[in-house]
């Protein structure tokens, strides 16, 4: 049908209202290949007409005031107004014939028309195009579509999500595009790239280069003036309506900016008599279904497992344009902060989103704000500061023993400790009675919360259904902010040095960073391993959390003799204190380091034991084994069978915290042919399970115990011969 020249864009059109995903799948793609349609084309072209014809007008033929002139005036504003009946009948959702895919085929026009990638014969017109777009009413019809009720709460979400995510680039290139030095927007993040005429949202917006120079410095300047020509109440609508976008698509959940935004707030809300932000409600997320299904409300985010790529960055890209509309009217920021559940918003897009990409651009959003000069009684920083410290959130638990929204906000409360402690830095006496906060008493509260901290110690070996590898995550991250969050009340004014480190210092060291080494020092290593390492497990266990506590020891000793003289002394003591008897043992290596990533404790190879340790451990891993063999007790416990000596084996692999054991007494116990096994001496790995089955199961048949490895690897051999010629039969 192409290749003949028919119209068939009205039978692809009526394919598409068709429902069948794949069915519109596949008129997408052939759109995607044929060229524009030349109905919708046309007509958008039809805008650039106009800007051509009053460039006709010239002023030096026509004196200013004639009639010849008024005339063209006139005329011109006959075109303008042409020109947004032509918008409205290509980007209103109401207009005749509309339906929410024609809608997307002609934003997708409109962004190549607005952003077009090719750089030779299309800038200038395109620069042409963009400011009769706008002089013509285009941001507004635009931004329409991302207001509420502007598309049926039905409506396809993939369709949705292309729709907004093109919207937000054409918003965002028309307000932030090629702008000449010194004329810069307040604006942050990379500037999109055009893209062709039918390219998907999602190719559009993976290009980061700028936009070509030749693209005209002044679309963003006349659409710079057309928001600010917005009246109060349309720019309290439009920033509401980037709040609702970028919240839904956080929780993703596009469909919800059509809800009404209420205060509820289950997930995040504690009782109402609770006393200090610190103790926060660790109560569940989840709402009502019916309500978590149609309104936005606090908690909606964590409610959501994981979050699209194309719902992230549509997040993104609303909270820029957001802040970016903030700044465009400063006078303005009062309205904001009344509006409904602003505060809400900014907690659940920094701790409550599945995306850390958008808890990322969220920071450095709000970060961008913090300085903003606002002729409001309550700065952007007092505000920002408020919503932080009055958030009821658990974050201030004193174990990550949790399940569900606790633990999932635990693990994503980075960018909230960031932010509050990018607030707090070098406050001085007369900046905390602004902000009405104490940092010294903050301080006493962050340190009684170090203290009485809990870390997640292993019961069982760790299975990836224990949810062990998610809490140890979650202590992790929850210590590195506290941690952050200290360092930056230590640079406050009226802060003690000395007070602070003579109590931070050696609980840092001793239970957070070395507890092992304080064990060596200690002379813990003739305890018995298990104790040991139930009392000196370190509870900064991952990257994060142990460089931030790095980072508050430095910050402990800059100008401080004191407290450099006492952390000096504590690393001496741990790591350079020579001891002689040691020099003495070859190779000598304690097991000071705790278990791997993969949770596994293990087995210290004695020179050639690599096979006992892979049979070992083997028969650990098999379900039940270790269970059965630890379960036996006996009244008359003999440390040198080789049984106990098992059993002493794997309640080590269970429950050490411990990096490796060393199975030495095992060594000596075990017998091949009644002879002691040389540990420098290779064996066969077959024999040796052989031989250590058969004795643990003899062992266990003489203390009348059931044995652990016949009824499990155990059988019966059955020979039958049955004769040809004859009835018999042998058995």
């Amino acid at each position: 049908m192409a290749s003949q020249g028919q119209n068939f864009f009205s039978l692809l059109y009526q394919l598409a209202q068709l429902d069948d995903t794949r069915i519109v799948d596949a008129v997408r793609r052939v759109l995607y290949l044929v060229p524009t349609d030349h109905s919708v084309a046309d007509r958008f072209d039809s805008i650039s007409s106009v800007g051509l014809s009053a460039s006709d007008a010239s002023p030096r033929t026509t004196p200013y005031g004639s009639p010849a002139k008024r005339d063209k005036i006139h005329d011109h504003e006959k075109d303008r107004e042409a020109g947004r009946e032509t918008l409205r009948s290509l980007l209103d959702p109401g207009a005749s014939d509309m339906t929410p895919f024609r809608l997307l085929y002609n934003v997708e026009v409109l962004s190549g028309k607005v952003m077009p990638i090719s750089m030779e014969g299309t800038m200038n017109d395109s620069a042409r195009f963009c400011e009769e777009f706008l002089m013509c009413g285009g941001l507004n019809l635009i931004t329409a579509l991302l207001h509420k009720d502007s598309l049926p709460q039905d409506v396809d979400y993939e369709i949705r999500q292309n729709i907004y995510l093109i919207v937000l680039q054409i918003l965002k290139f028309l307000l932030c595009g090629s702008i000449p030095k010194g004329q810069e927007l307040p604006m942050t993040g990379h500037q999109p790239v055009p893209g062709p005429a039918k390219r998907s949202a999602l190719e559009s917006s993976t290009q980061t280069s700028p936009p070509p120079q030749g693209h005209s410095s002044l679309t963003p300047i006349i659409a710079n003036r057309v928001v600010l020509g917005f009246s109060e109440e349309e720019w309290s609508e439009m920033v509401s309506c980037l709040m609702r976008v970028s919240w839904a698509g956080a929780a993703g959940r596009l469909y919800l900016p059509s809800a009404i935004l209420t205060v509820h707030d289950a997930a995040l809300s504690p009782p109402e008599n609770s006393k200090s932000s610190r103790q926060s409600s660790t109560g569940s997320a989840h709402s009502s279904s019916s309500e978590s299904e149609t309104v936005l409300h606090g908690g909606v985010c964590v409610q959501q497992a994981t979050v699209s790529p194309t719902d992230s960055l549509i997040a993104s890209q609303a909270l820029q344009l957001l802040i970016a509309f903030l700044k465009f009217r400063p006078q303005l920021i009062d309205q904001w902060y009344g509006m409904i559940s602003v505060k809400d918003f900014i907690i659940e897009i920094l701790v409550g989103c599945g995306s850390e990409e958008v808890r990322e651009v969220a920071y450095h959003q709000f970060t961008s704000l913090i300085n903003m000069t606002t002729p409001a009684e309550l700065s952007l920083k007092k505000f920002l500061t408020q919503v932080l410290l009055k958030a009821h959130l658990p974050l201030w638990v004193s174990s990550t023993s949790a399940r569900g929204a606790t633990l999932k906000l635990l693990s994503q409360c980075t960018q909230y400790f960031s932010l509050r402690s990018k607030l707090l830095s070098d406050l001085s006496r007369q900046d905390q009675e602004a902000l009405e906060i104490s940092a010294s008493q903050m301080l006493e509260d962050e340190i009684g919360w170090l203290t009485n901290f809990t870390a997640t110690r292993e019961v069982i070996r760790e299975r990836p259904e224990s949810g062990v590898s998610a809490m140890r995550h979650a202590d992790n991250i929850l210590l590195a902010g506290h941690l952050m969050l200290i360092s930056a009340l230590m640079s406050c004014e009226g802060i003690n040095k000395e007070d602070t480190g003579s109590t931070l210092i050696p609980l840092l060291i001793s239970e957070y960073l070395f507890p092992a080494s304080k064990l060596v020092l200690e002379g813990g290593l003739g305890m018995d391993s298990l104790s040991a390492s139930k009392n000196y497990w370190a509870k900064c266990t991952g990257k994060e959390s142990r460089h931030a506590a790095y980072h508050l020891l430095v910050q402990l000793v800059l100008a401080s003799q004191h407290n450099l003289t006492a952390l000096v002394g504590h690393l001496i003591s741990l790591h350079h204190a020579l001891n002689p008897d040691f020099l003495k043992e070859f190779q000598y290596s304690p097991a000071v380091d705790g278990r791997g990533a993969s949770g596994f404790v293990g087995l210290k190879n004695g020179g050639a034991t690599c096979y006992m340790n892979s049979v070992l451990q083997h028969l650990f891993l098999i379900p039940g084994v270790a269970e059965d063999i630890l379960a036996v007790s006996s009244d008359k416990e003999n440390e040198e069978s080789l049984f106990y000596q098992l059993q002493t084996v794997y309640a080590h692999l269970m429950e050490s915290q411990l990096q490796y054991y060393v199975p030495d007494k095992f060594w000596k116990c075990f017998r091949m042919d009644g002879q002691p096994v040389n540990v420098r001496e290779q064996q066969d790995a077959f024999e040796f399970y052989t031989r250590l089955t058969e004795q643990v199961d003899d062992y266990l048949k003489s203390q009348n115990k059931e044995k652990v490895f016949a009824q499990r690897f155990g059988g019966v051999y059955s020979i039958q011969r049955i004769c040809q010629d004859c009835p018999h039969r042998f058995v």
